[in-house]
């Protein structure tokens, strides 16, 4: 009988993604089925995996309670997660940033908002000298309530920020334009090994670069800088994670850190061959290092 590991995914897609497929391919290799099963299905016997791998459970970023109380139930349970407990806890809000900010990593510059409070887009603009800004909430994912402001909107966004601020907490970021002229860099990497890296781009006219904007990818080989300064951060927060995204983007010569992804990222498969392999492989030593420390 086949080993069994659960993806975790969501109870609006509860298959695995066409990107994770290719990865069970590649773990069927290892004796090993992997099963989609969503993160807030109740009744689920999650112990009775050899593990658990965060994978599509997106819908996290609009119950974020629920999610953790789900993830100290895993705990309880003793269940083997991918990537582990602490990393999970740590990555869910982006107020993370500020850990690695305090370490020495270069990150686009950041304002953060506690839910609850108040802040003056236009002040901000005029204090950092930025013409526009990203505002988004911390717990974030696929461009959920984020938008690009500047002087001549502030009205009605700063409206807008408000009525977020009651509910939850909000950041405001410098924006890029190389985000649009050259797009986002995501390195993936594997036990902080490097795999394989693409390139971001929005459609024309927007700055989103997630496919359910019209954004699209492309294969790309980063420049030995970037890996190395991705690298620098890994070393700081991720490197032994299991896989790990690193998101940032060329401004003024630099690499500067737009999210480390520890959680659920999208760590496109397809775009590299051998990538799915390499993701398996890290897996199943990670499985294996947890069954050789129980014996």
């Amino acid at each position: 009988m086949n080993r069994q590991i659960a993806f975790a995914t969501q109870h609006t897609q509860p298959k695995i993604t066409a990107d994770d497929v290719l990865a069970a391919a590649a773990l069927a290799k290892f004796g090993i089925d992997v099963i989609g099963v969503p993160w807030d299905e109740a009744g689920i016997d999650w112990a009775g995996f050899e593990a658990v791998v965060l994978r599509s459970c997106w819908n996290y970023i609009h119950h974020p309670r629920e999610f953790v109380s789900w993830i100290e139930m895993l705990e309880r349970k003793g269940v083997w997660l991918v990537n582990d407990f602490q990393t999970v806890r740590w990555n869910m809000e982006k107020t993370y940033l500020k850990e690695l900010v305090d370490a020495g990593v270069e990150v686009v510059p950041t304002v953060y908002t506690p839910q609850g409070s108040s802040i003056s887009i236009g002040e901000v603009l005029k204090q950092y000298g930025w013409a526009r800004a990203v505002i988004k909430p911390t717990i974030s994912g696929t461009a959920l309530h984020t938008w690009v402001s500047s002087t001549g909107s502030l009205k009605e966004d700063q409206r807008q920020l408000d009525t977020l601020l009651g509910k939850r907490s909000m950041m405001l970021q410098k924006y890029l334009s190389e985000v649009e002229t050259d797009g986002e860099w995501s390195l993936i990497y594997f036990h902080g090994q490097y795999s394989h890296a693409v390139i971001k781009v929005p459609r024309e006219g927007d700055f989103r670069v997630q496919n359910d904007f019209g954004g699209s990818e492309q294969p790309m080989n980063p420049e030995l800088s970037i890996r190395r300064r991705a690298e620098e951060i890994l070393r700081v927060r991720g490197r032994d994670s299991v896989y790990a995204r690193v998101d940032g983007v060329m401004h003024e010569g630099r690499f500067l850190l737009m999210e480390l992804e520890l959680i659920e990222p999208v760590l496109f498969l397809g775009s590299n061959p051998g990538a799915a392999e390499r993701f398996a492989v890290a897996i199943e030593k990670n499985v294996q290092a947890r069954m050789a420390n129980e014996e």
